[in-house]
């Protein structure tokens, strides 16, 4: 039962360990694109390099 629970904990580091890897950063693509691009002087530039990333300004919500 120990070597079981043991081969599961194993997997599931592992596993987690991969999607980490696989995946950029939030903070990581931040700074590619800034580099890139200011951010003051071209919005829709930084805004367009940070959703080829694969991260999407969420859109305003309506008032109420």
């Amino acid at each position: 039962m120990k070597y079981l629970l043991f081969i599961c904990a194993i997997t599931l580091t592992v596993s987690a360990y991969g999607e980490t890897q696989s995946k950029p950063t939030i903070e990581q693509a931040f700074k590619e694109c800034q580099a890139v691009v200011d951010e003051k002087k071209d919005r829709v530039a930084f805004d367009a390099c940070m959703k080829a990333k694969g991260f999407e300004r969420p859109k305003d919500k309506p008032k109420s």
